[in-house]
């Protein structure tokens, strides 16, 4: 038998913190591997200005590359 599931409703104060919590992890996480590996150069480099580039960008650029990205793996 299942039973009803229990929802707990996050106040934005718990949000934000939960939020700035996962992004300080990262950030240690990415200063850690340029401590490991140097400067950040070539493909790396790349790869970090791209993601930069699509964080910045709009949902409709994200939906136009998923739909591109599923035409091409047949999804």
């Amino acid at each position: 038998m299942l039973t009803a599931p229990t929802v707990r409703r996050m106040r934005y104060d718990d949000i934000r913190k939960h939020v700035q919590e996962h992004f300080r992890e990262l950030l240690a996480q990415f200063k850690d591997e340029v401590a490991e590996g140097g400067p950040m150069d070539g493909m790396r480099l790349e790869a970090l200005v791209n993601a930069q580039g699509l964080a910045e960008g709009d949902p409709e650029g994200w939906a136009a590359l998923i739909s591109a990205l599923t035409a091409l793996t047949g999804s």
